[in-house]
């Protein structure tokens, strides 16, 4: 059996341990024992769902996080444009990630109202 296999599992299986890859090895196994006593494919899907997204609790903490640090944006003392600007766009990319969205010009504006004087 080839190493590459042996790193991987197979579908009956659970990954064996290499040398060297004791973190990937271990992630790989807390997966397995998640979904192994599953009885369907789609039971399997809904649990490594909740794994990977999270519950519906842990999702909206998150939505409401982002939406927290966006209306809360402003532009520090000492701050060049170009860090704010790219602070700014950490946060959008963050409200697109957590599927929320707002309207450009309402993007913009906050932007602009935000700059220090």
């Amino acid at each position: 059996m080839s190493n590459q296999l042996l790193s991987m599992g197979s579908q009956s299986k659970p990954p064996v341990l290499m040398a060297g890859e004791y973190q990937q090895w271990k992630k790989r196994m807390d997966i397995y024992n998640r979904v192994d006593s599953r009885n369907s494919a789609k039971e399997i899907w809904d649990e490594l769902s909740r794994q990977f997204e999270g519950s519906e609790a842990s999702i909206q903490a998150k939505q409401n996080l982002c939406i927290n640090t966006y209306e809360g944006f402003h532009a520090k003392e000492g701050e060049t444009l170009l860090e704010t600007y790219n602070r700014y766009n950490i946060i959008l990319n963050d409200l697109q990630r957590n599927n929320i969205s707002k309207p450009a010009s309402e993007i913009n504006y906050k932007f602009i109202k935000n700059l220090n004087p």
